[in-house]
């Protein structure tokens, strides 16, 4: 074990132990009550100005090369734990230019290969914080995967209201989805459920689900129903539904462009009966 002093040291007094409890072997020990620890700066800076120190236990500071560099064959390349503090902080003071990009983070990952680029695991609080001030709180981007991903194993049984991914907004949109060759938005449930679920649940004017298309349909429909009575009302419906175009536009199937020029109003192909149940009969003319 090695001792290396430093200038003006004054010891600490400080015994470090290992996970044991036995006092700890090292080859550098830098010890100090009042300063830094260990420092260690490398480069020549350009307009001569001094390193600033935060009185750390170890402090690096570097001109063009990591102030800090850890590298490990099996183990973590940097370990860094606090008691009651981050484990790890990272702050950079890039100054930002309208219109691009930063092209500097506080705190920055890579993977080469298999591994993921940052990964946040807790026990009871959020695994991954992103809070900005003007920007994106989370920004995700891949290149043929997806660009963020969530998922939750809540019970609903337990009681537990958990999502895959949860927008929670006051001014603007809870969650917004945009595509330029697909849909924006996709849900799927392959349990009890729906698909997409709204709800409007205010005295201001709104609703539970809105669409609107400047060309196709606003809100399109479409279900696989195992009903056995479904594909038999459905074809009495379309059978009624040709002989009232034939009663009213004096043809057995009229076509779009001749529909589209009458203003009469065709009845719902869907008709309820009043106790709620589809009627059996097919929709009168």
């Amino acid at each position: 074990m090695a001792s290396v002093q430093g200038f003006d040291p004054a010891h600490s007094g400080q015994h470090p132990v290992d996970d044991d409890g036995n006092p700890a072997r090292f080859g550098v020990w830098g010890d100090s009550d009042t300063g830094v620890g260990v420092i260690g700066t490398s480069g020549v800076p350009s307009d001569g100005a001094a390193a600033r120190v935060f009185n750390a236990g170890v402090e690096g500071h570097s001109i063009d090369a990591p102030g800090l560099y850890g590298h490990s064959v099996t183990n973590d390349g940097v370990l860094a734990q606090s008691e009651h503090s981050s484990g790890v902080l990272g702050v950079t003071f890039t100054p930002a230019v309208p219109g691009q990009g930063p092209d500097a983070h506080g705190v920055f990952g890579v993977s080469t290969e298999g591994g993921n680029g940052v990964v946040g695991f807790v026990g009871q609080a959020t695994g991954v914080v992103g809070d900005s001030v003007e920007g994106d709180g989370v920004q995700g981007f891949s290149g043929a995967g997806n660009g963020v991903l969530g998922e939750s194993f809540g019970s609903v049984e337990a009681g537990e209201i958990a999502t895959g991914v949860a927008g929670i907004s006051d001014n603007g949109w809870g969650v917004r989805g945009i595509s330029a060759s697909r849909d924006g938005a996709a849900g799927l449930t392959t349990g009890e459920g729906a698909g997409l679920y709204g709800l409007h649940f205010s005295a201001e004017t709104g609703s539970g689900a809105y669409g609107m298309s400047v060309l196709g349909s606003g809100v399109e429909g479409l279900s696989f129903s195992r009903d056995p009575d479904v594909g038999a009302w459905l074809a009495r419906t379309r059978r009624a539904t040709r002989a009232c175009s034939s009663e009213r536009f004096g043809s057995p199937d009229p076509s779009p462009r001749a529909a589209a020029g009458s203003r009469a109003t065709t009845p719902s192909s869907r008709r309820t009966s009043t106790s709620g149940t589809r009627s059996s009969s097919p929709p009168p003319c």
